[in-house]
């Protein structure tokens, strides 16, 4: 069977069901955790650490051109953070024939000026609760 790419361009990231436009770019990431439960066994030849899995969580930054002006899910996210708002986020690689959905609150908003550039802002959001992909 042959897989298909998909372009990052097909990317949409909402914040309840409204698209945060202007975005560039999107980092998902999803961590384990393992808890080491070695235990002694009396033998001499070269021994092996057992693992079980721990706790689970995830992290989305979400980086875009800056206008709160014009992109009103800007000056939702700028609210929310300010309130310790938690989000319901979704985020569709491939132009929503899938998503990844879940709850976060926004830990950092790193504002970008640079007079060489265009303005970004960054969101960056930890996930409370489970990641969910469908």
């Amino acid at each position: 069977m042959t897989s298909t790419p998909t372009a990052g361009s097909q990317g949409i990231f909402k914040i309840a069901t409204v698209a945060l436009i202007q975005v560039q770019t999107v980092d998902l990431t999803s961590n384990g955790t393992t808890y080491d439960v070695t235990v002694m066994s009396g033998l001499t030849t070269p021994q092996w650490k057992a693992f079980i899995a721990g706790l689970r969580d995830w992290t989305i930054k979400v980086v875009g051109l800056y206008d709160q002006a014009n992109d009103t899910v800007q000056a939702t996210l700028w609210a929310n953070y300010l309130a310790g708002t938690v989000n319901a986020i979704s985020f569709s690689p491939n132009a929503g024939t899938n998503a990844f959905t879940g709850s976060a609150l926004i830990t950092t908003i790193p504002l970008k000026y640079d007079v060489k550039t265009a303005s970004t802002a960054e969101w960056d959001f930890q996930g409370t609760g489970p990641l969910a992909y469908a």
